[in-house]
């Protein structure tokens, strides 16, 4: 599998900065990190670039509609007790991380132990270690007694939602709810078993998700969201995408690079990324279910309808 030093210096390759079996210099090697970080950042905007979804739970609290997701909300991707912590990392509990830059761009909290009341960006995660390194150092370093928490980050988009009871039997809700539909809810306290609907406010830097009616007790939220491409910690993290990203993000990479370095990428280059872009998001479009409109006007045995096209 690749690292990141070889997209970027594949990248640089395609620009013409480097030659063949040129080797990657610290200077370029950060400069083209960053750059593939922020294009990460912009393709994780755009749906068609994305190519998984996410799924988050919550343990809702009867009675209470409203809950929000995001730096300080009140859900979570992951919890756990640290093994251990450095100046500017914590060890996370054994078997946390599975891939290299999972929790990348995700807020660690620390909730008990050594160090409690503590939050940090995290900016590199290692799977075969469990450590994160954090965006600056603690005031207090974790050690084996610390809790910890990562908050989910804020979704863009929420794509479908359902609760889950203790029999483990899923209700679906409604996530099409508009602005305008929830401020024509005249008594948004109204309380129920199972929650029909679902309002997204997507404010900053946590959105707010309403159930409508409030939901009683014992019940789950699972979340469908489209999820964030992970943004690379370091030049050694392993490239983790499906197949057909790696050759397209090399070609983006380096037509987005090209005014760093003050040079024009070929009309080759620039053709192979968007070729390769479109072929990505040509993979990634999900087409609407067909529907038929109801008639107007007169009672229908719908049925008969649909079959017989009278």
């Amino acid at each position: 599998m690749s690292t990141w030093s070889q997209i970027v210096n594949d990248a640089l390759k395609l620009l013409g900065v480097y030659e063949h079996g040129a080797s990657l210099d610290a200077d370029h090697g950060a400069d083209g990190l960053r750059a593939a970080q922020l294009l990460l950042e912009t393709w994780s905007n755009e749906r068609l670039s994305v190519f998984t979804m996410r799924e988050i739970t919550h343990s809702l609290t009867s009675g209470t509609g409203t809950y929000y997701i995001g730096r300080g909300g009140d859900i979570n991707e992951t919890t756990g007790t640290a093994q251990a912590g450095g100046n500017n990392t914590i060890t996370l509990a054994s078997g946390a991380v599975t891939d290299d830059d999972e929790f990348n761009d995700f807020v660690v909290v620390t909730t008990g132990g050594t160090g409690s009341g503590q939050h940090r960006t995290i900016i590199d995660t290692v799977a075969s270690t469990d450590v994160c390194t954090v965006s600056s150092n603690w005031d207090t370093n974790p050690d084996a007694t610390t809790t910890y928490e990562i908050e989910a980050r804020r979704p863009q988009r929420i794509h479908a939602a359902f609760t889950r009871d203790s029999d483990n039997q899923d209700f679906p809700i409604s996530v099409g709810l508009t602005n305008e539909e929830w401020s024509l809810i005249c008594k948004k306290s109204l309380s129920t078993t199972y929650p029909n609907y679902l309002y997204y406010r997507e404010s900053y830097p946590r959105g707010e998700i309403n159930l409508y009616p409030a939901p009683g007790a014992g019940l789950t939220l699972y979340l469908q969201v489209w999820d964030f491409l992970t943004r690379p910690g370091a030049l050694t993290s392993t490239v983790v995408f499906p197949p057909g990203y790696e050759r397209a993000f090399i070609f983006n990479l380096a037509v987005d690079m090209a005014p760093m370095f003050g040079v024009e990428p070929s009309p080759t280059v620039q053709k192979m990324a968007v070729d390769s872009k479109a072929a990505l998001q040509s993979l990634n479009q999900k087409y609407e279910a067909m529907c038929l409109d109801v008639p107007v006007g007169r009672r229908v045995n719908y049925r008969q309808w649909f079959f017989s096209g009278s």
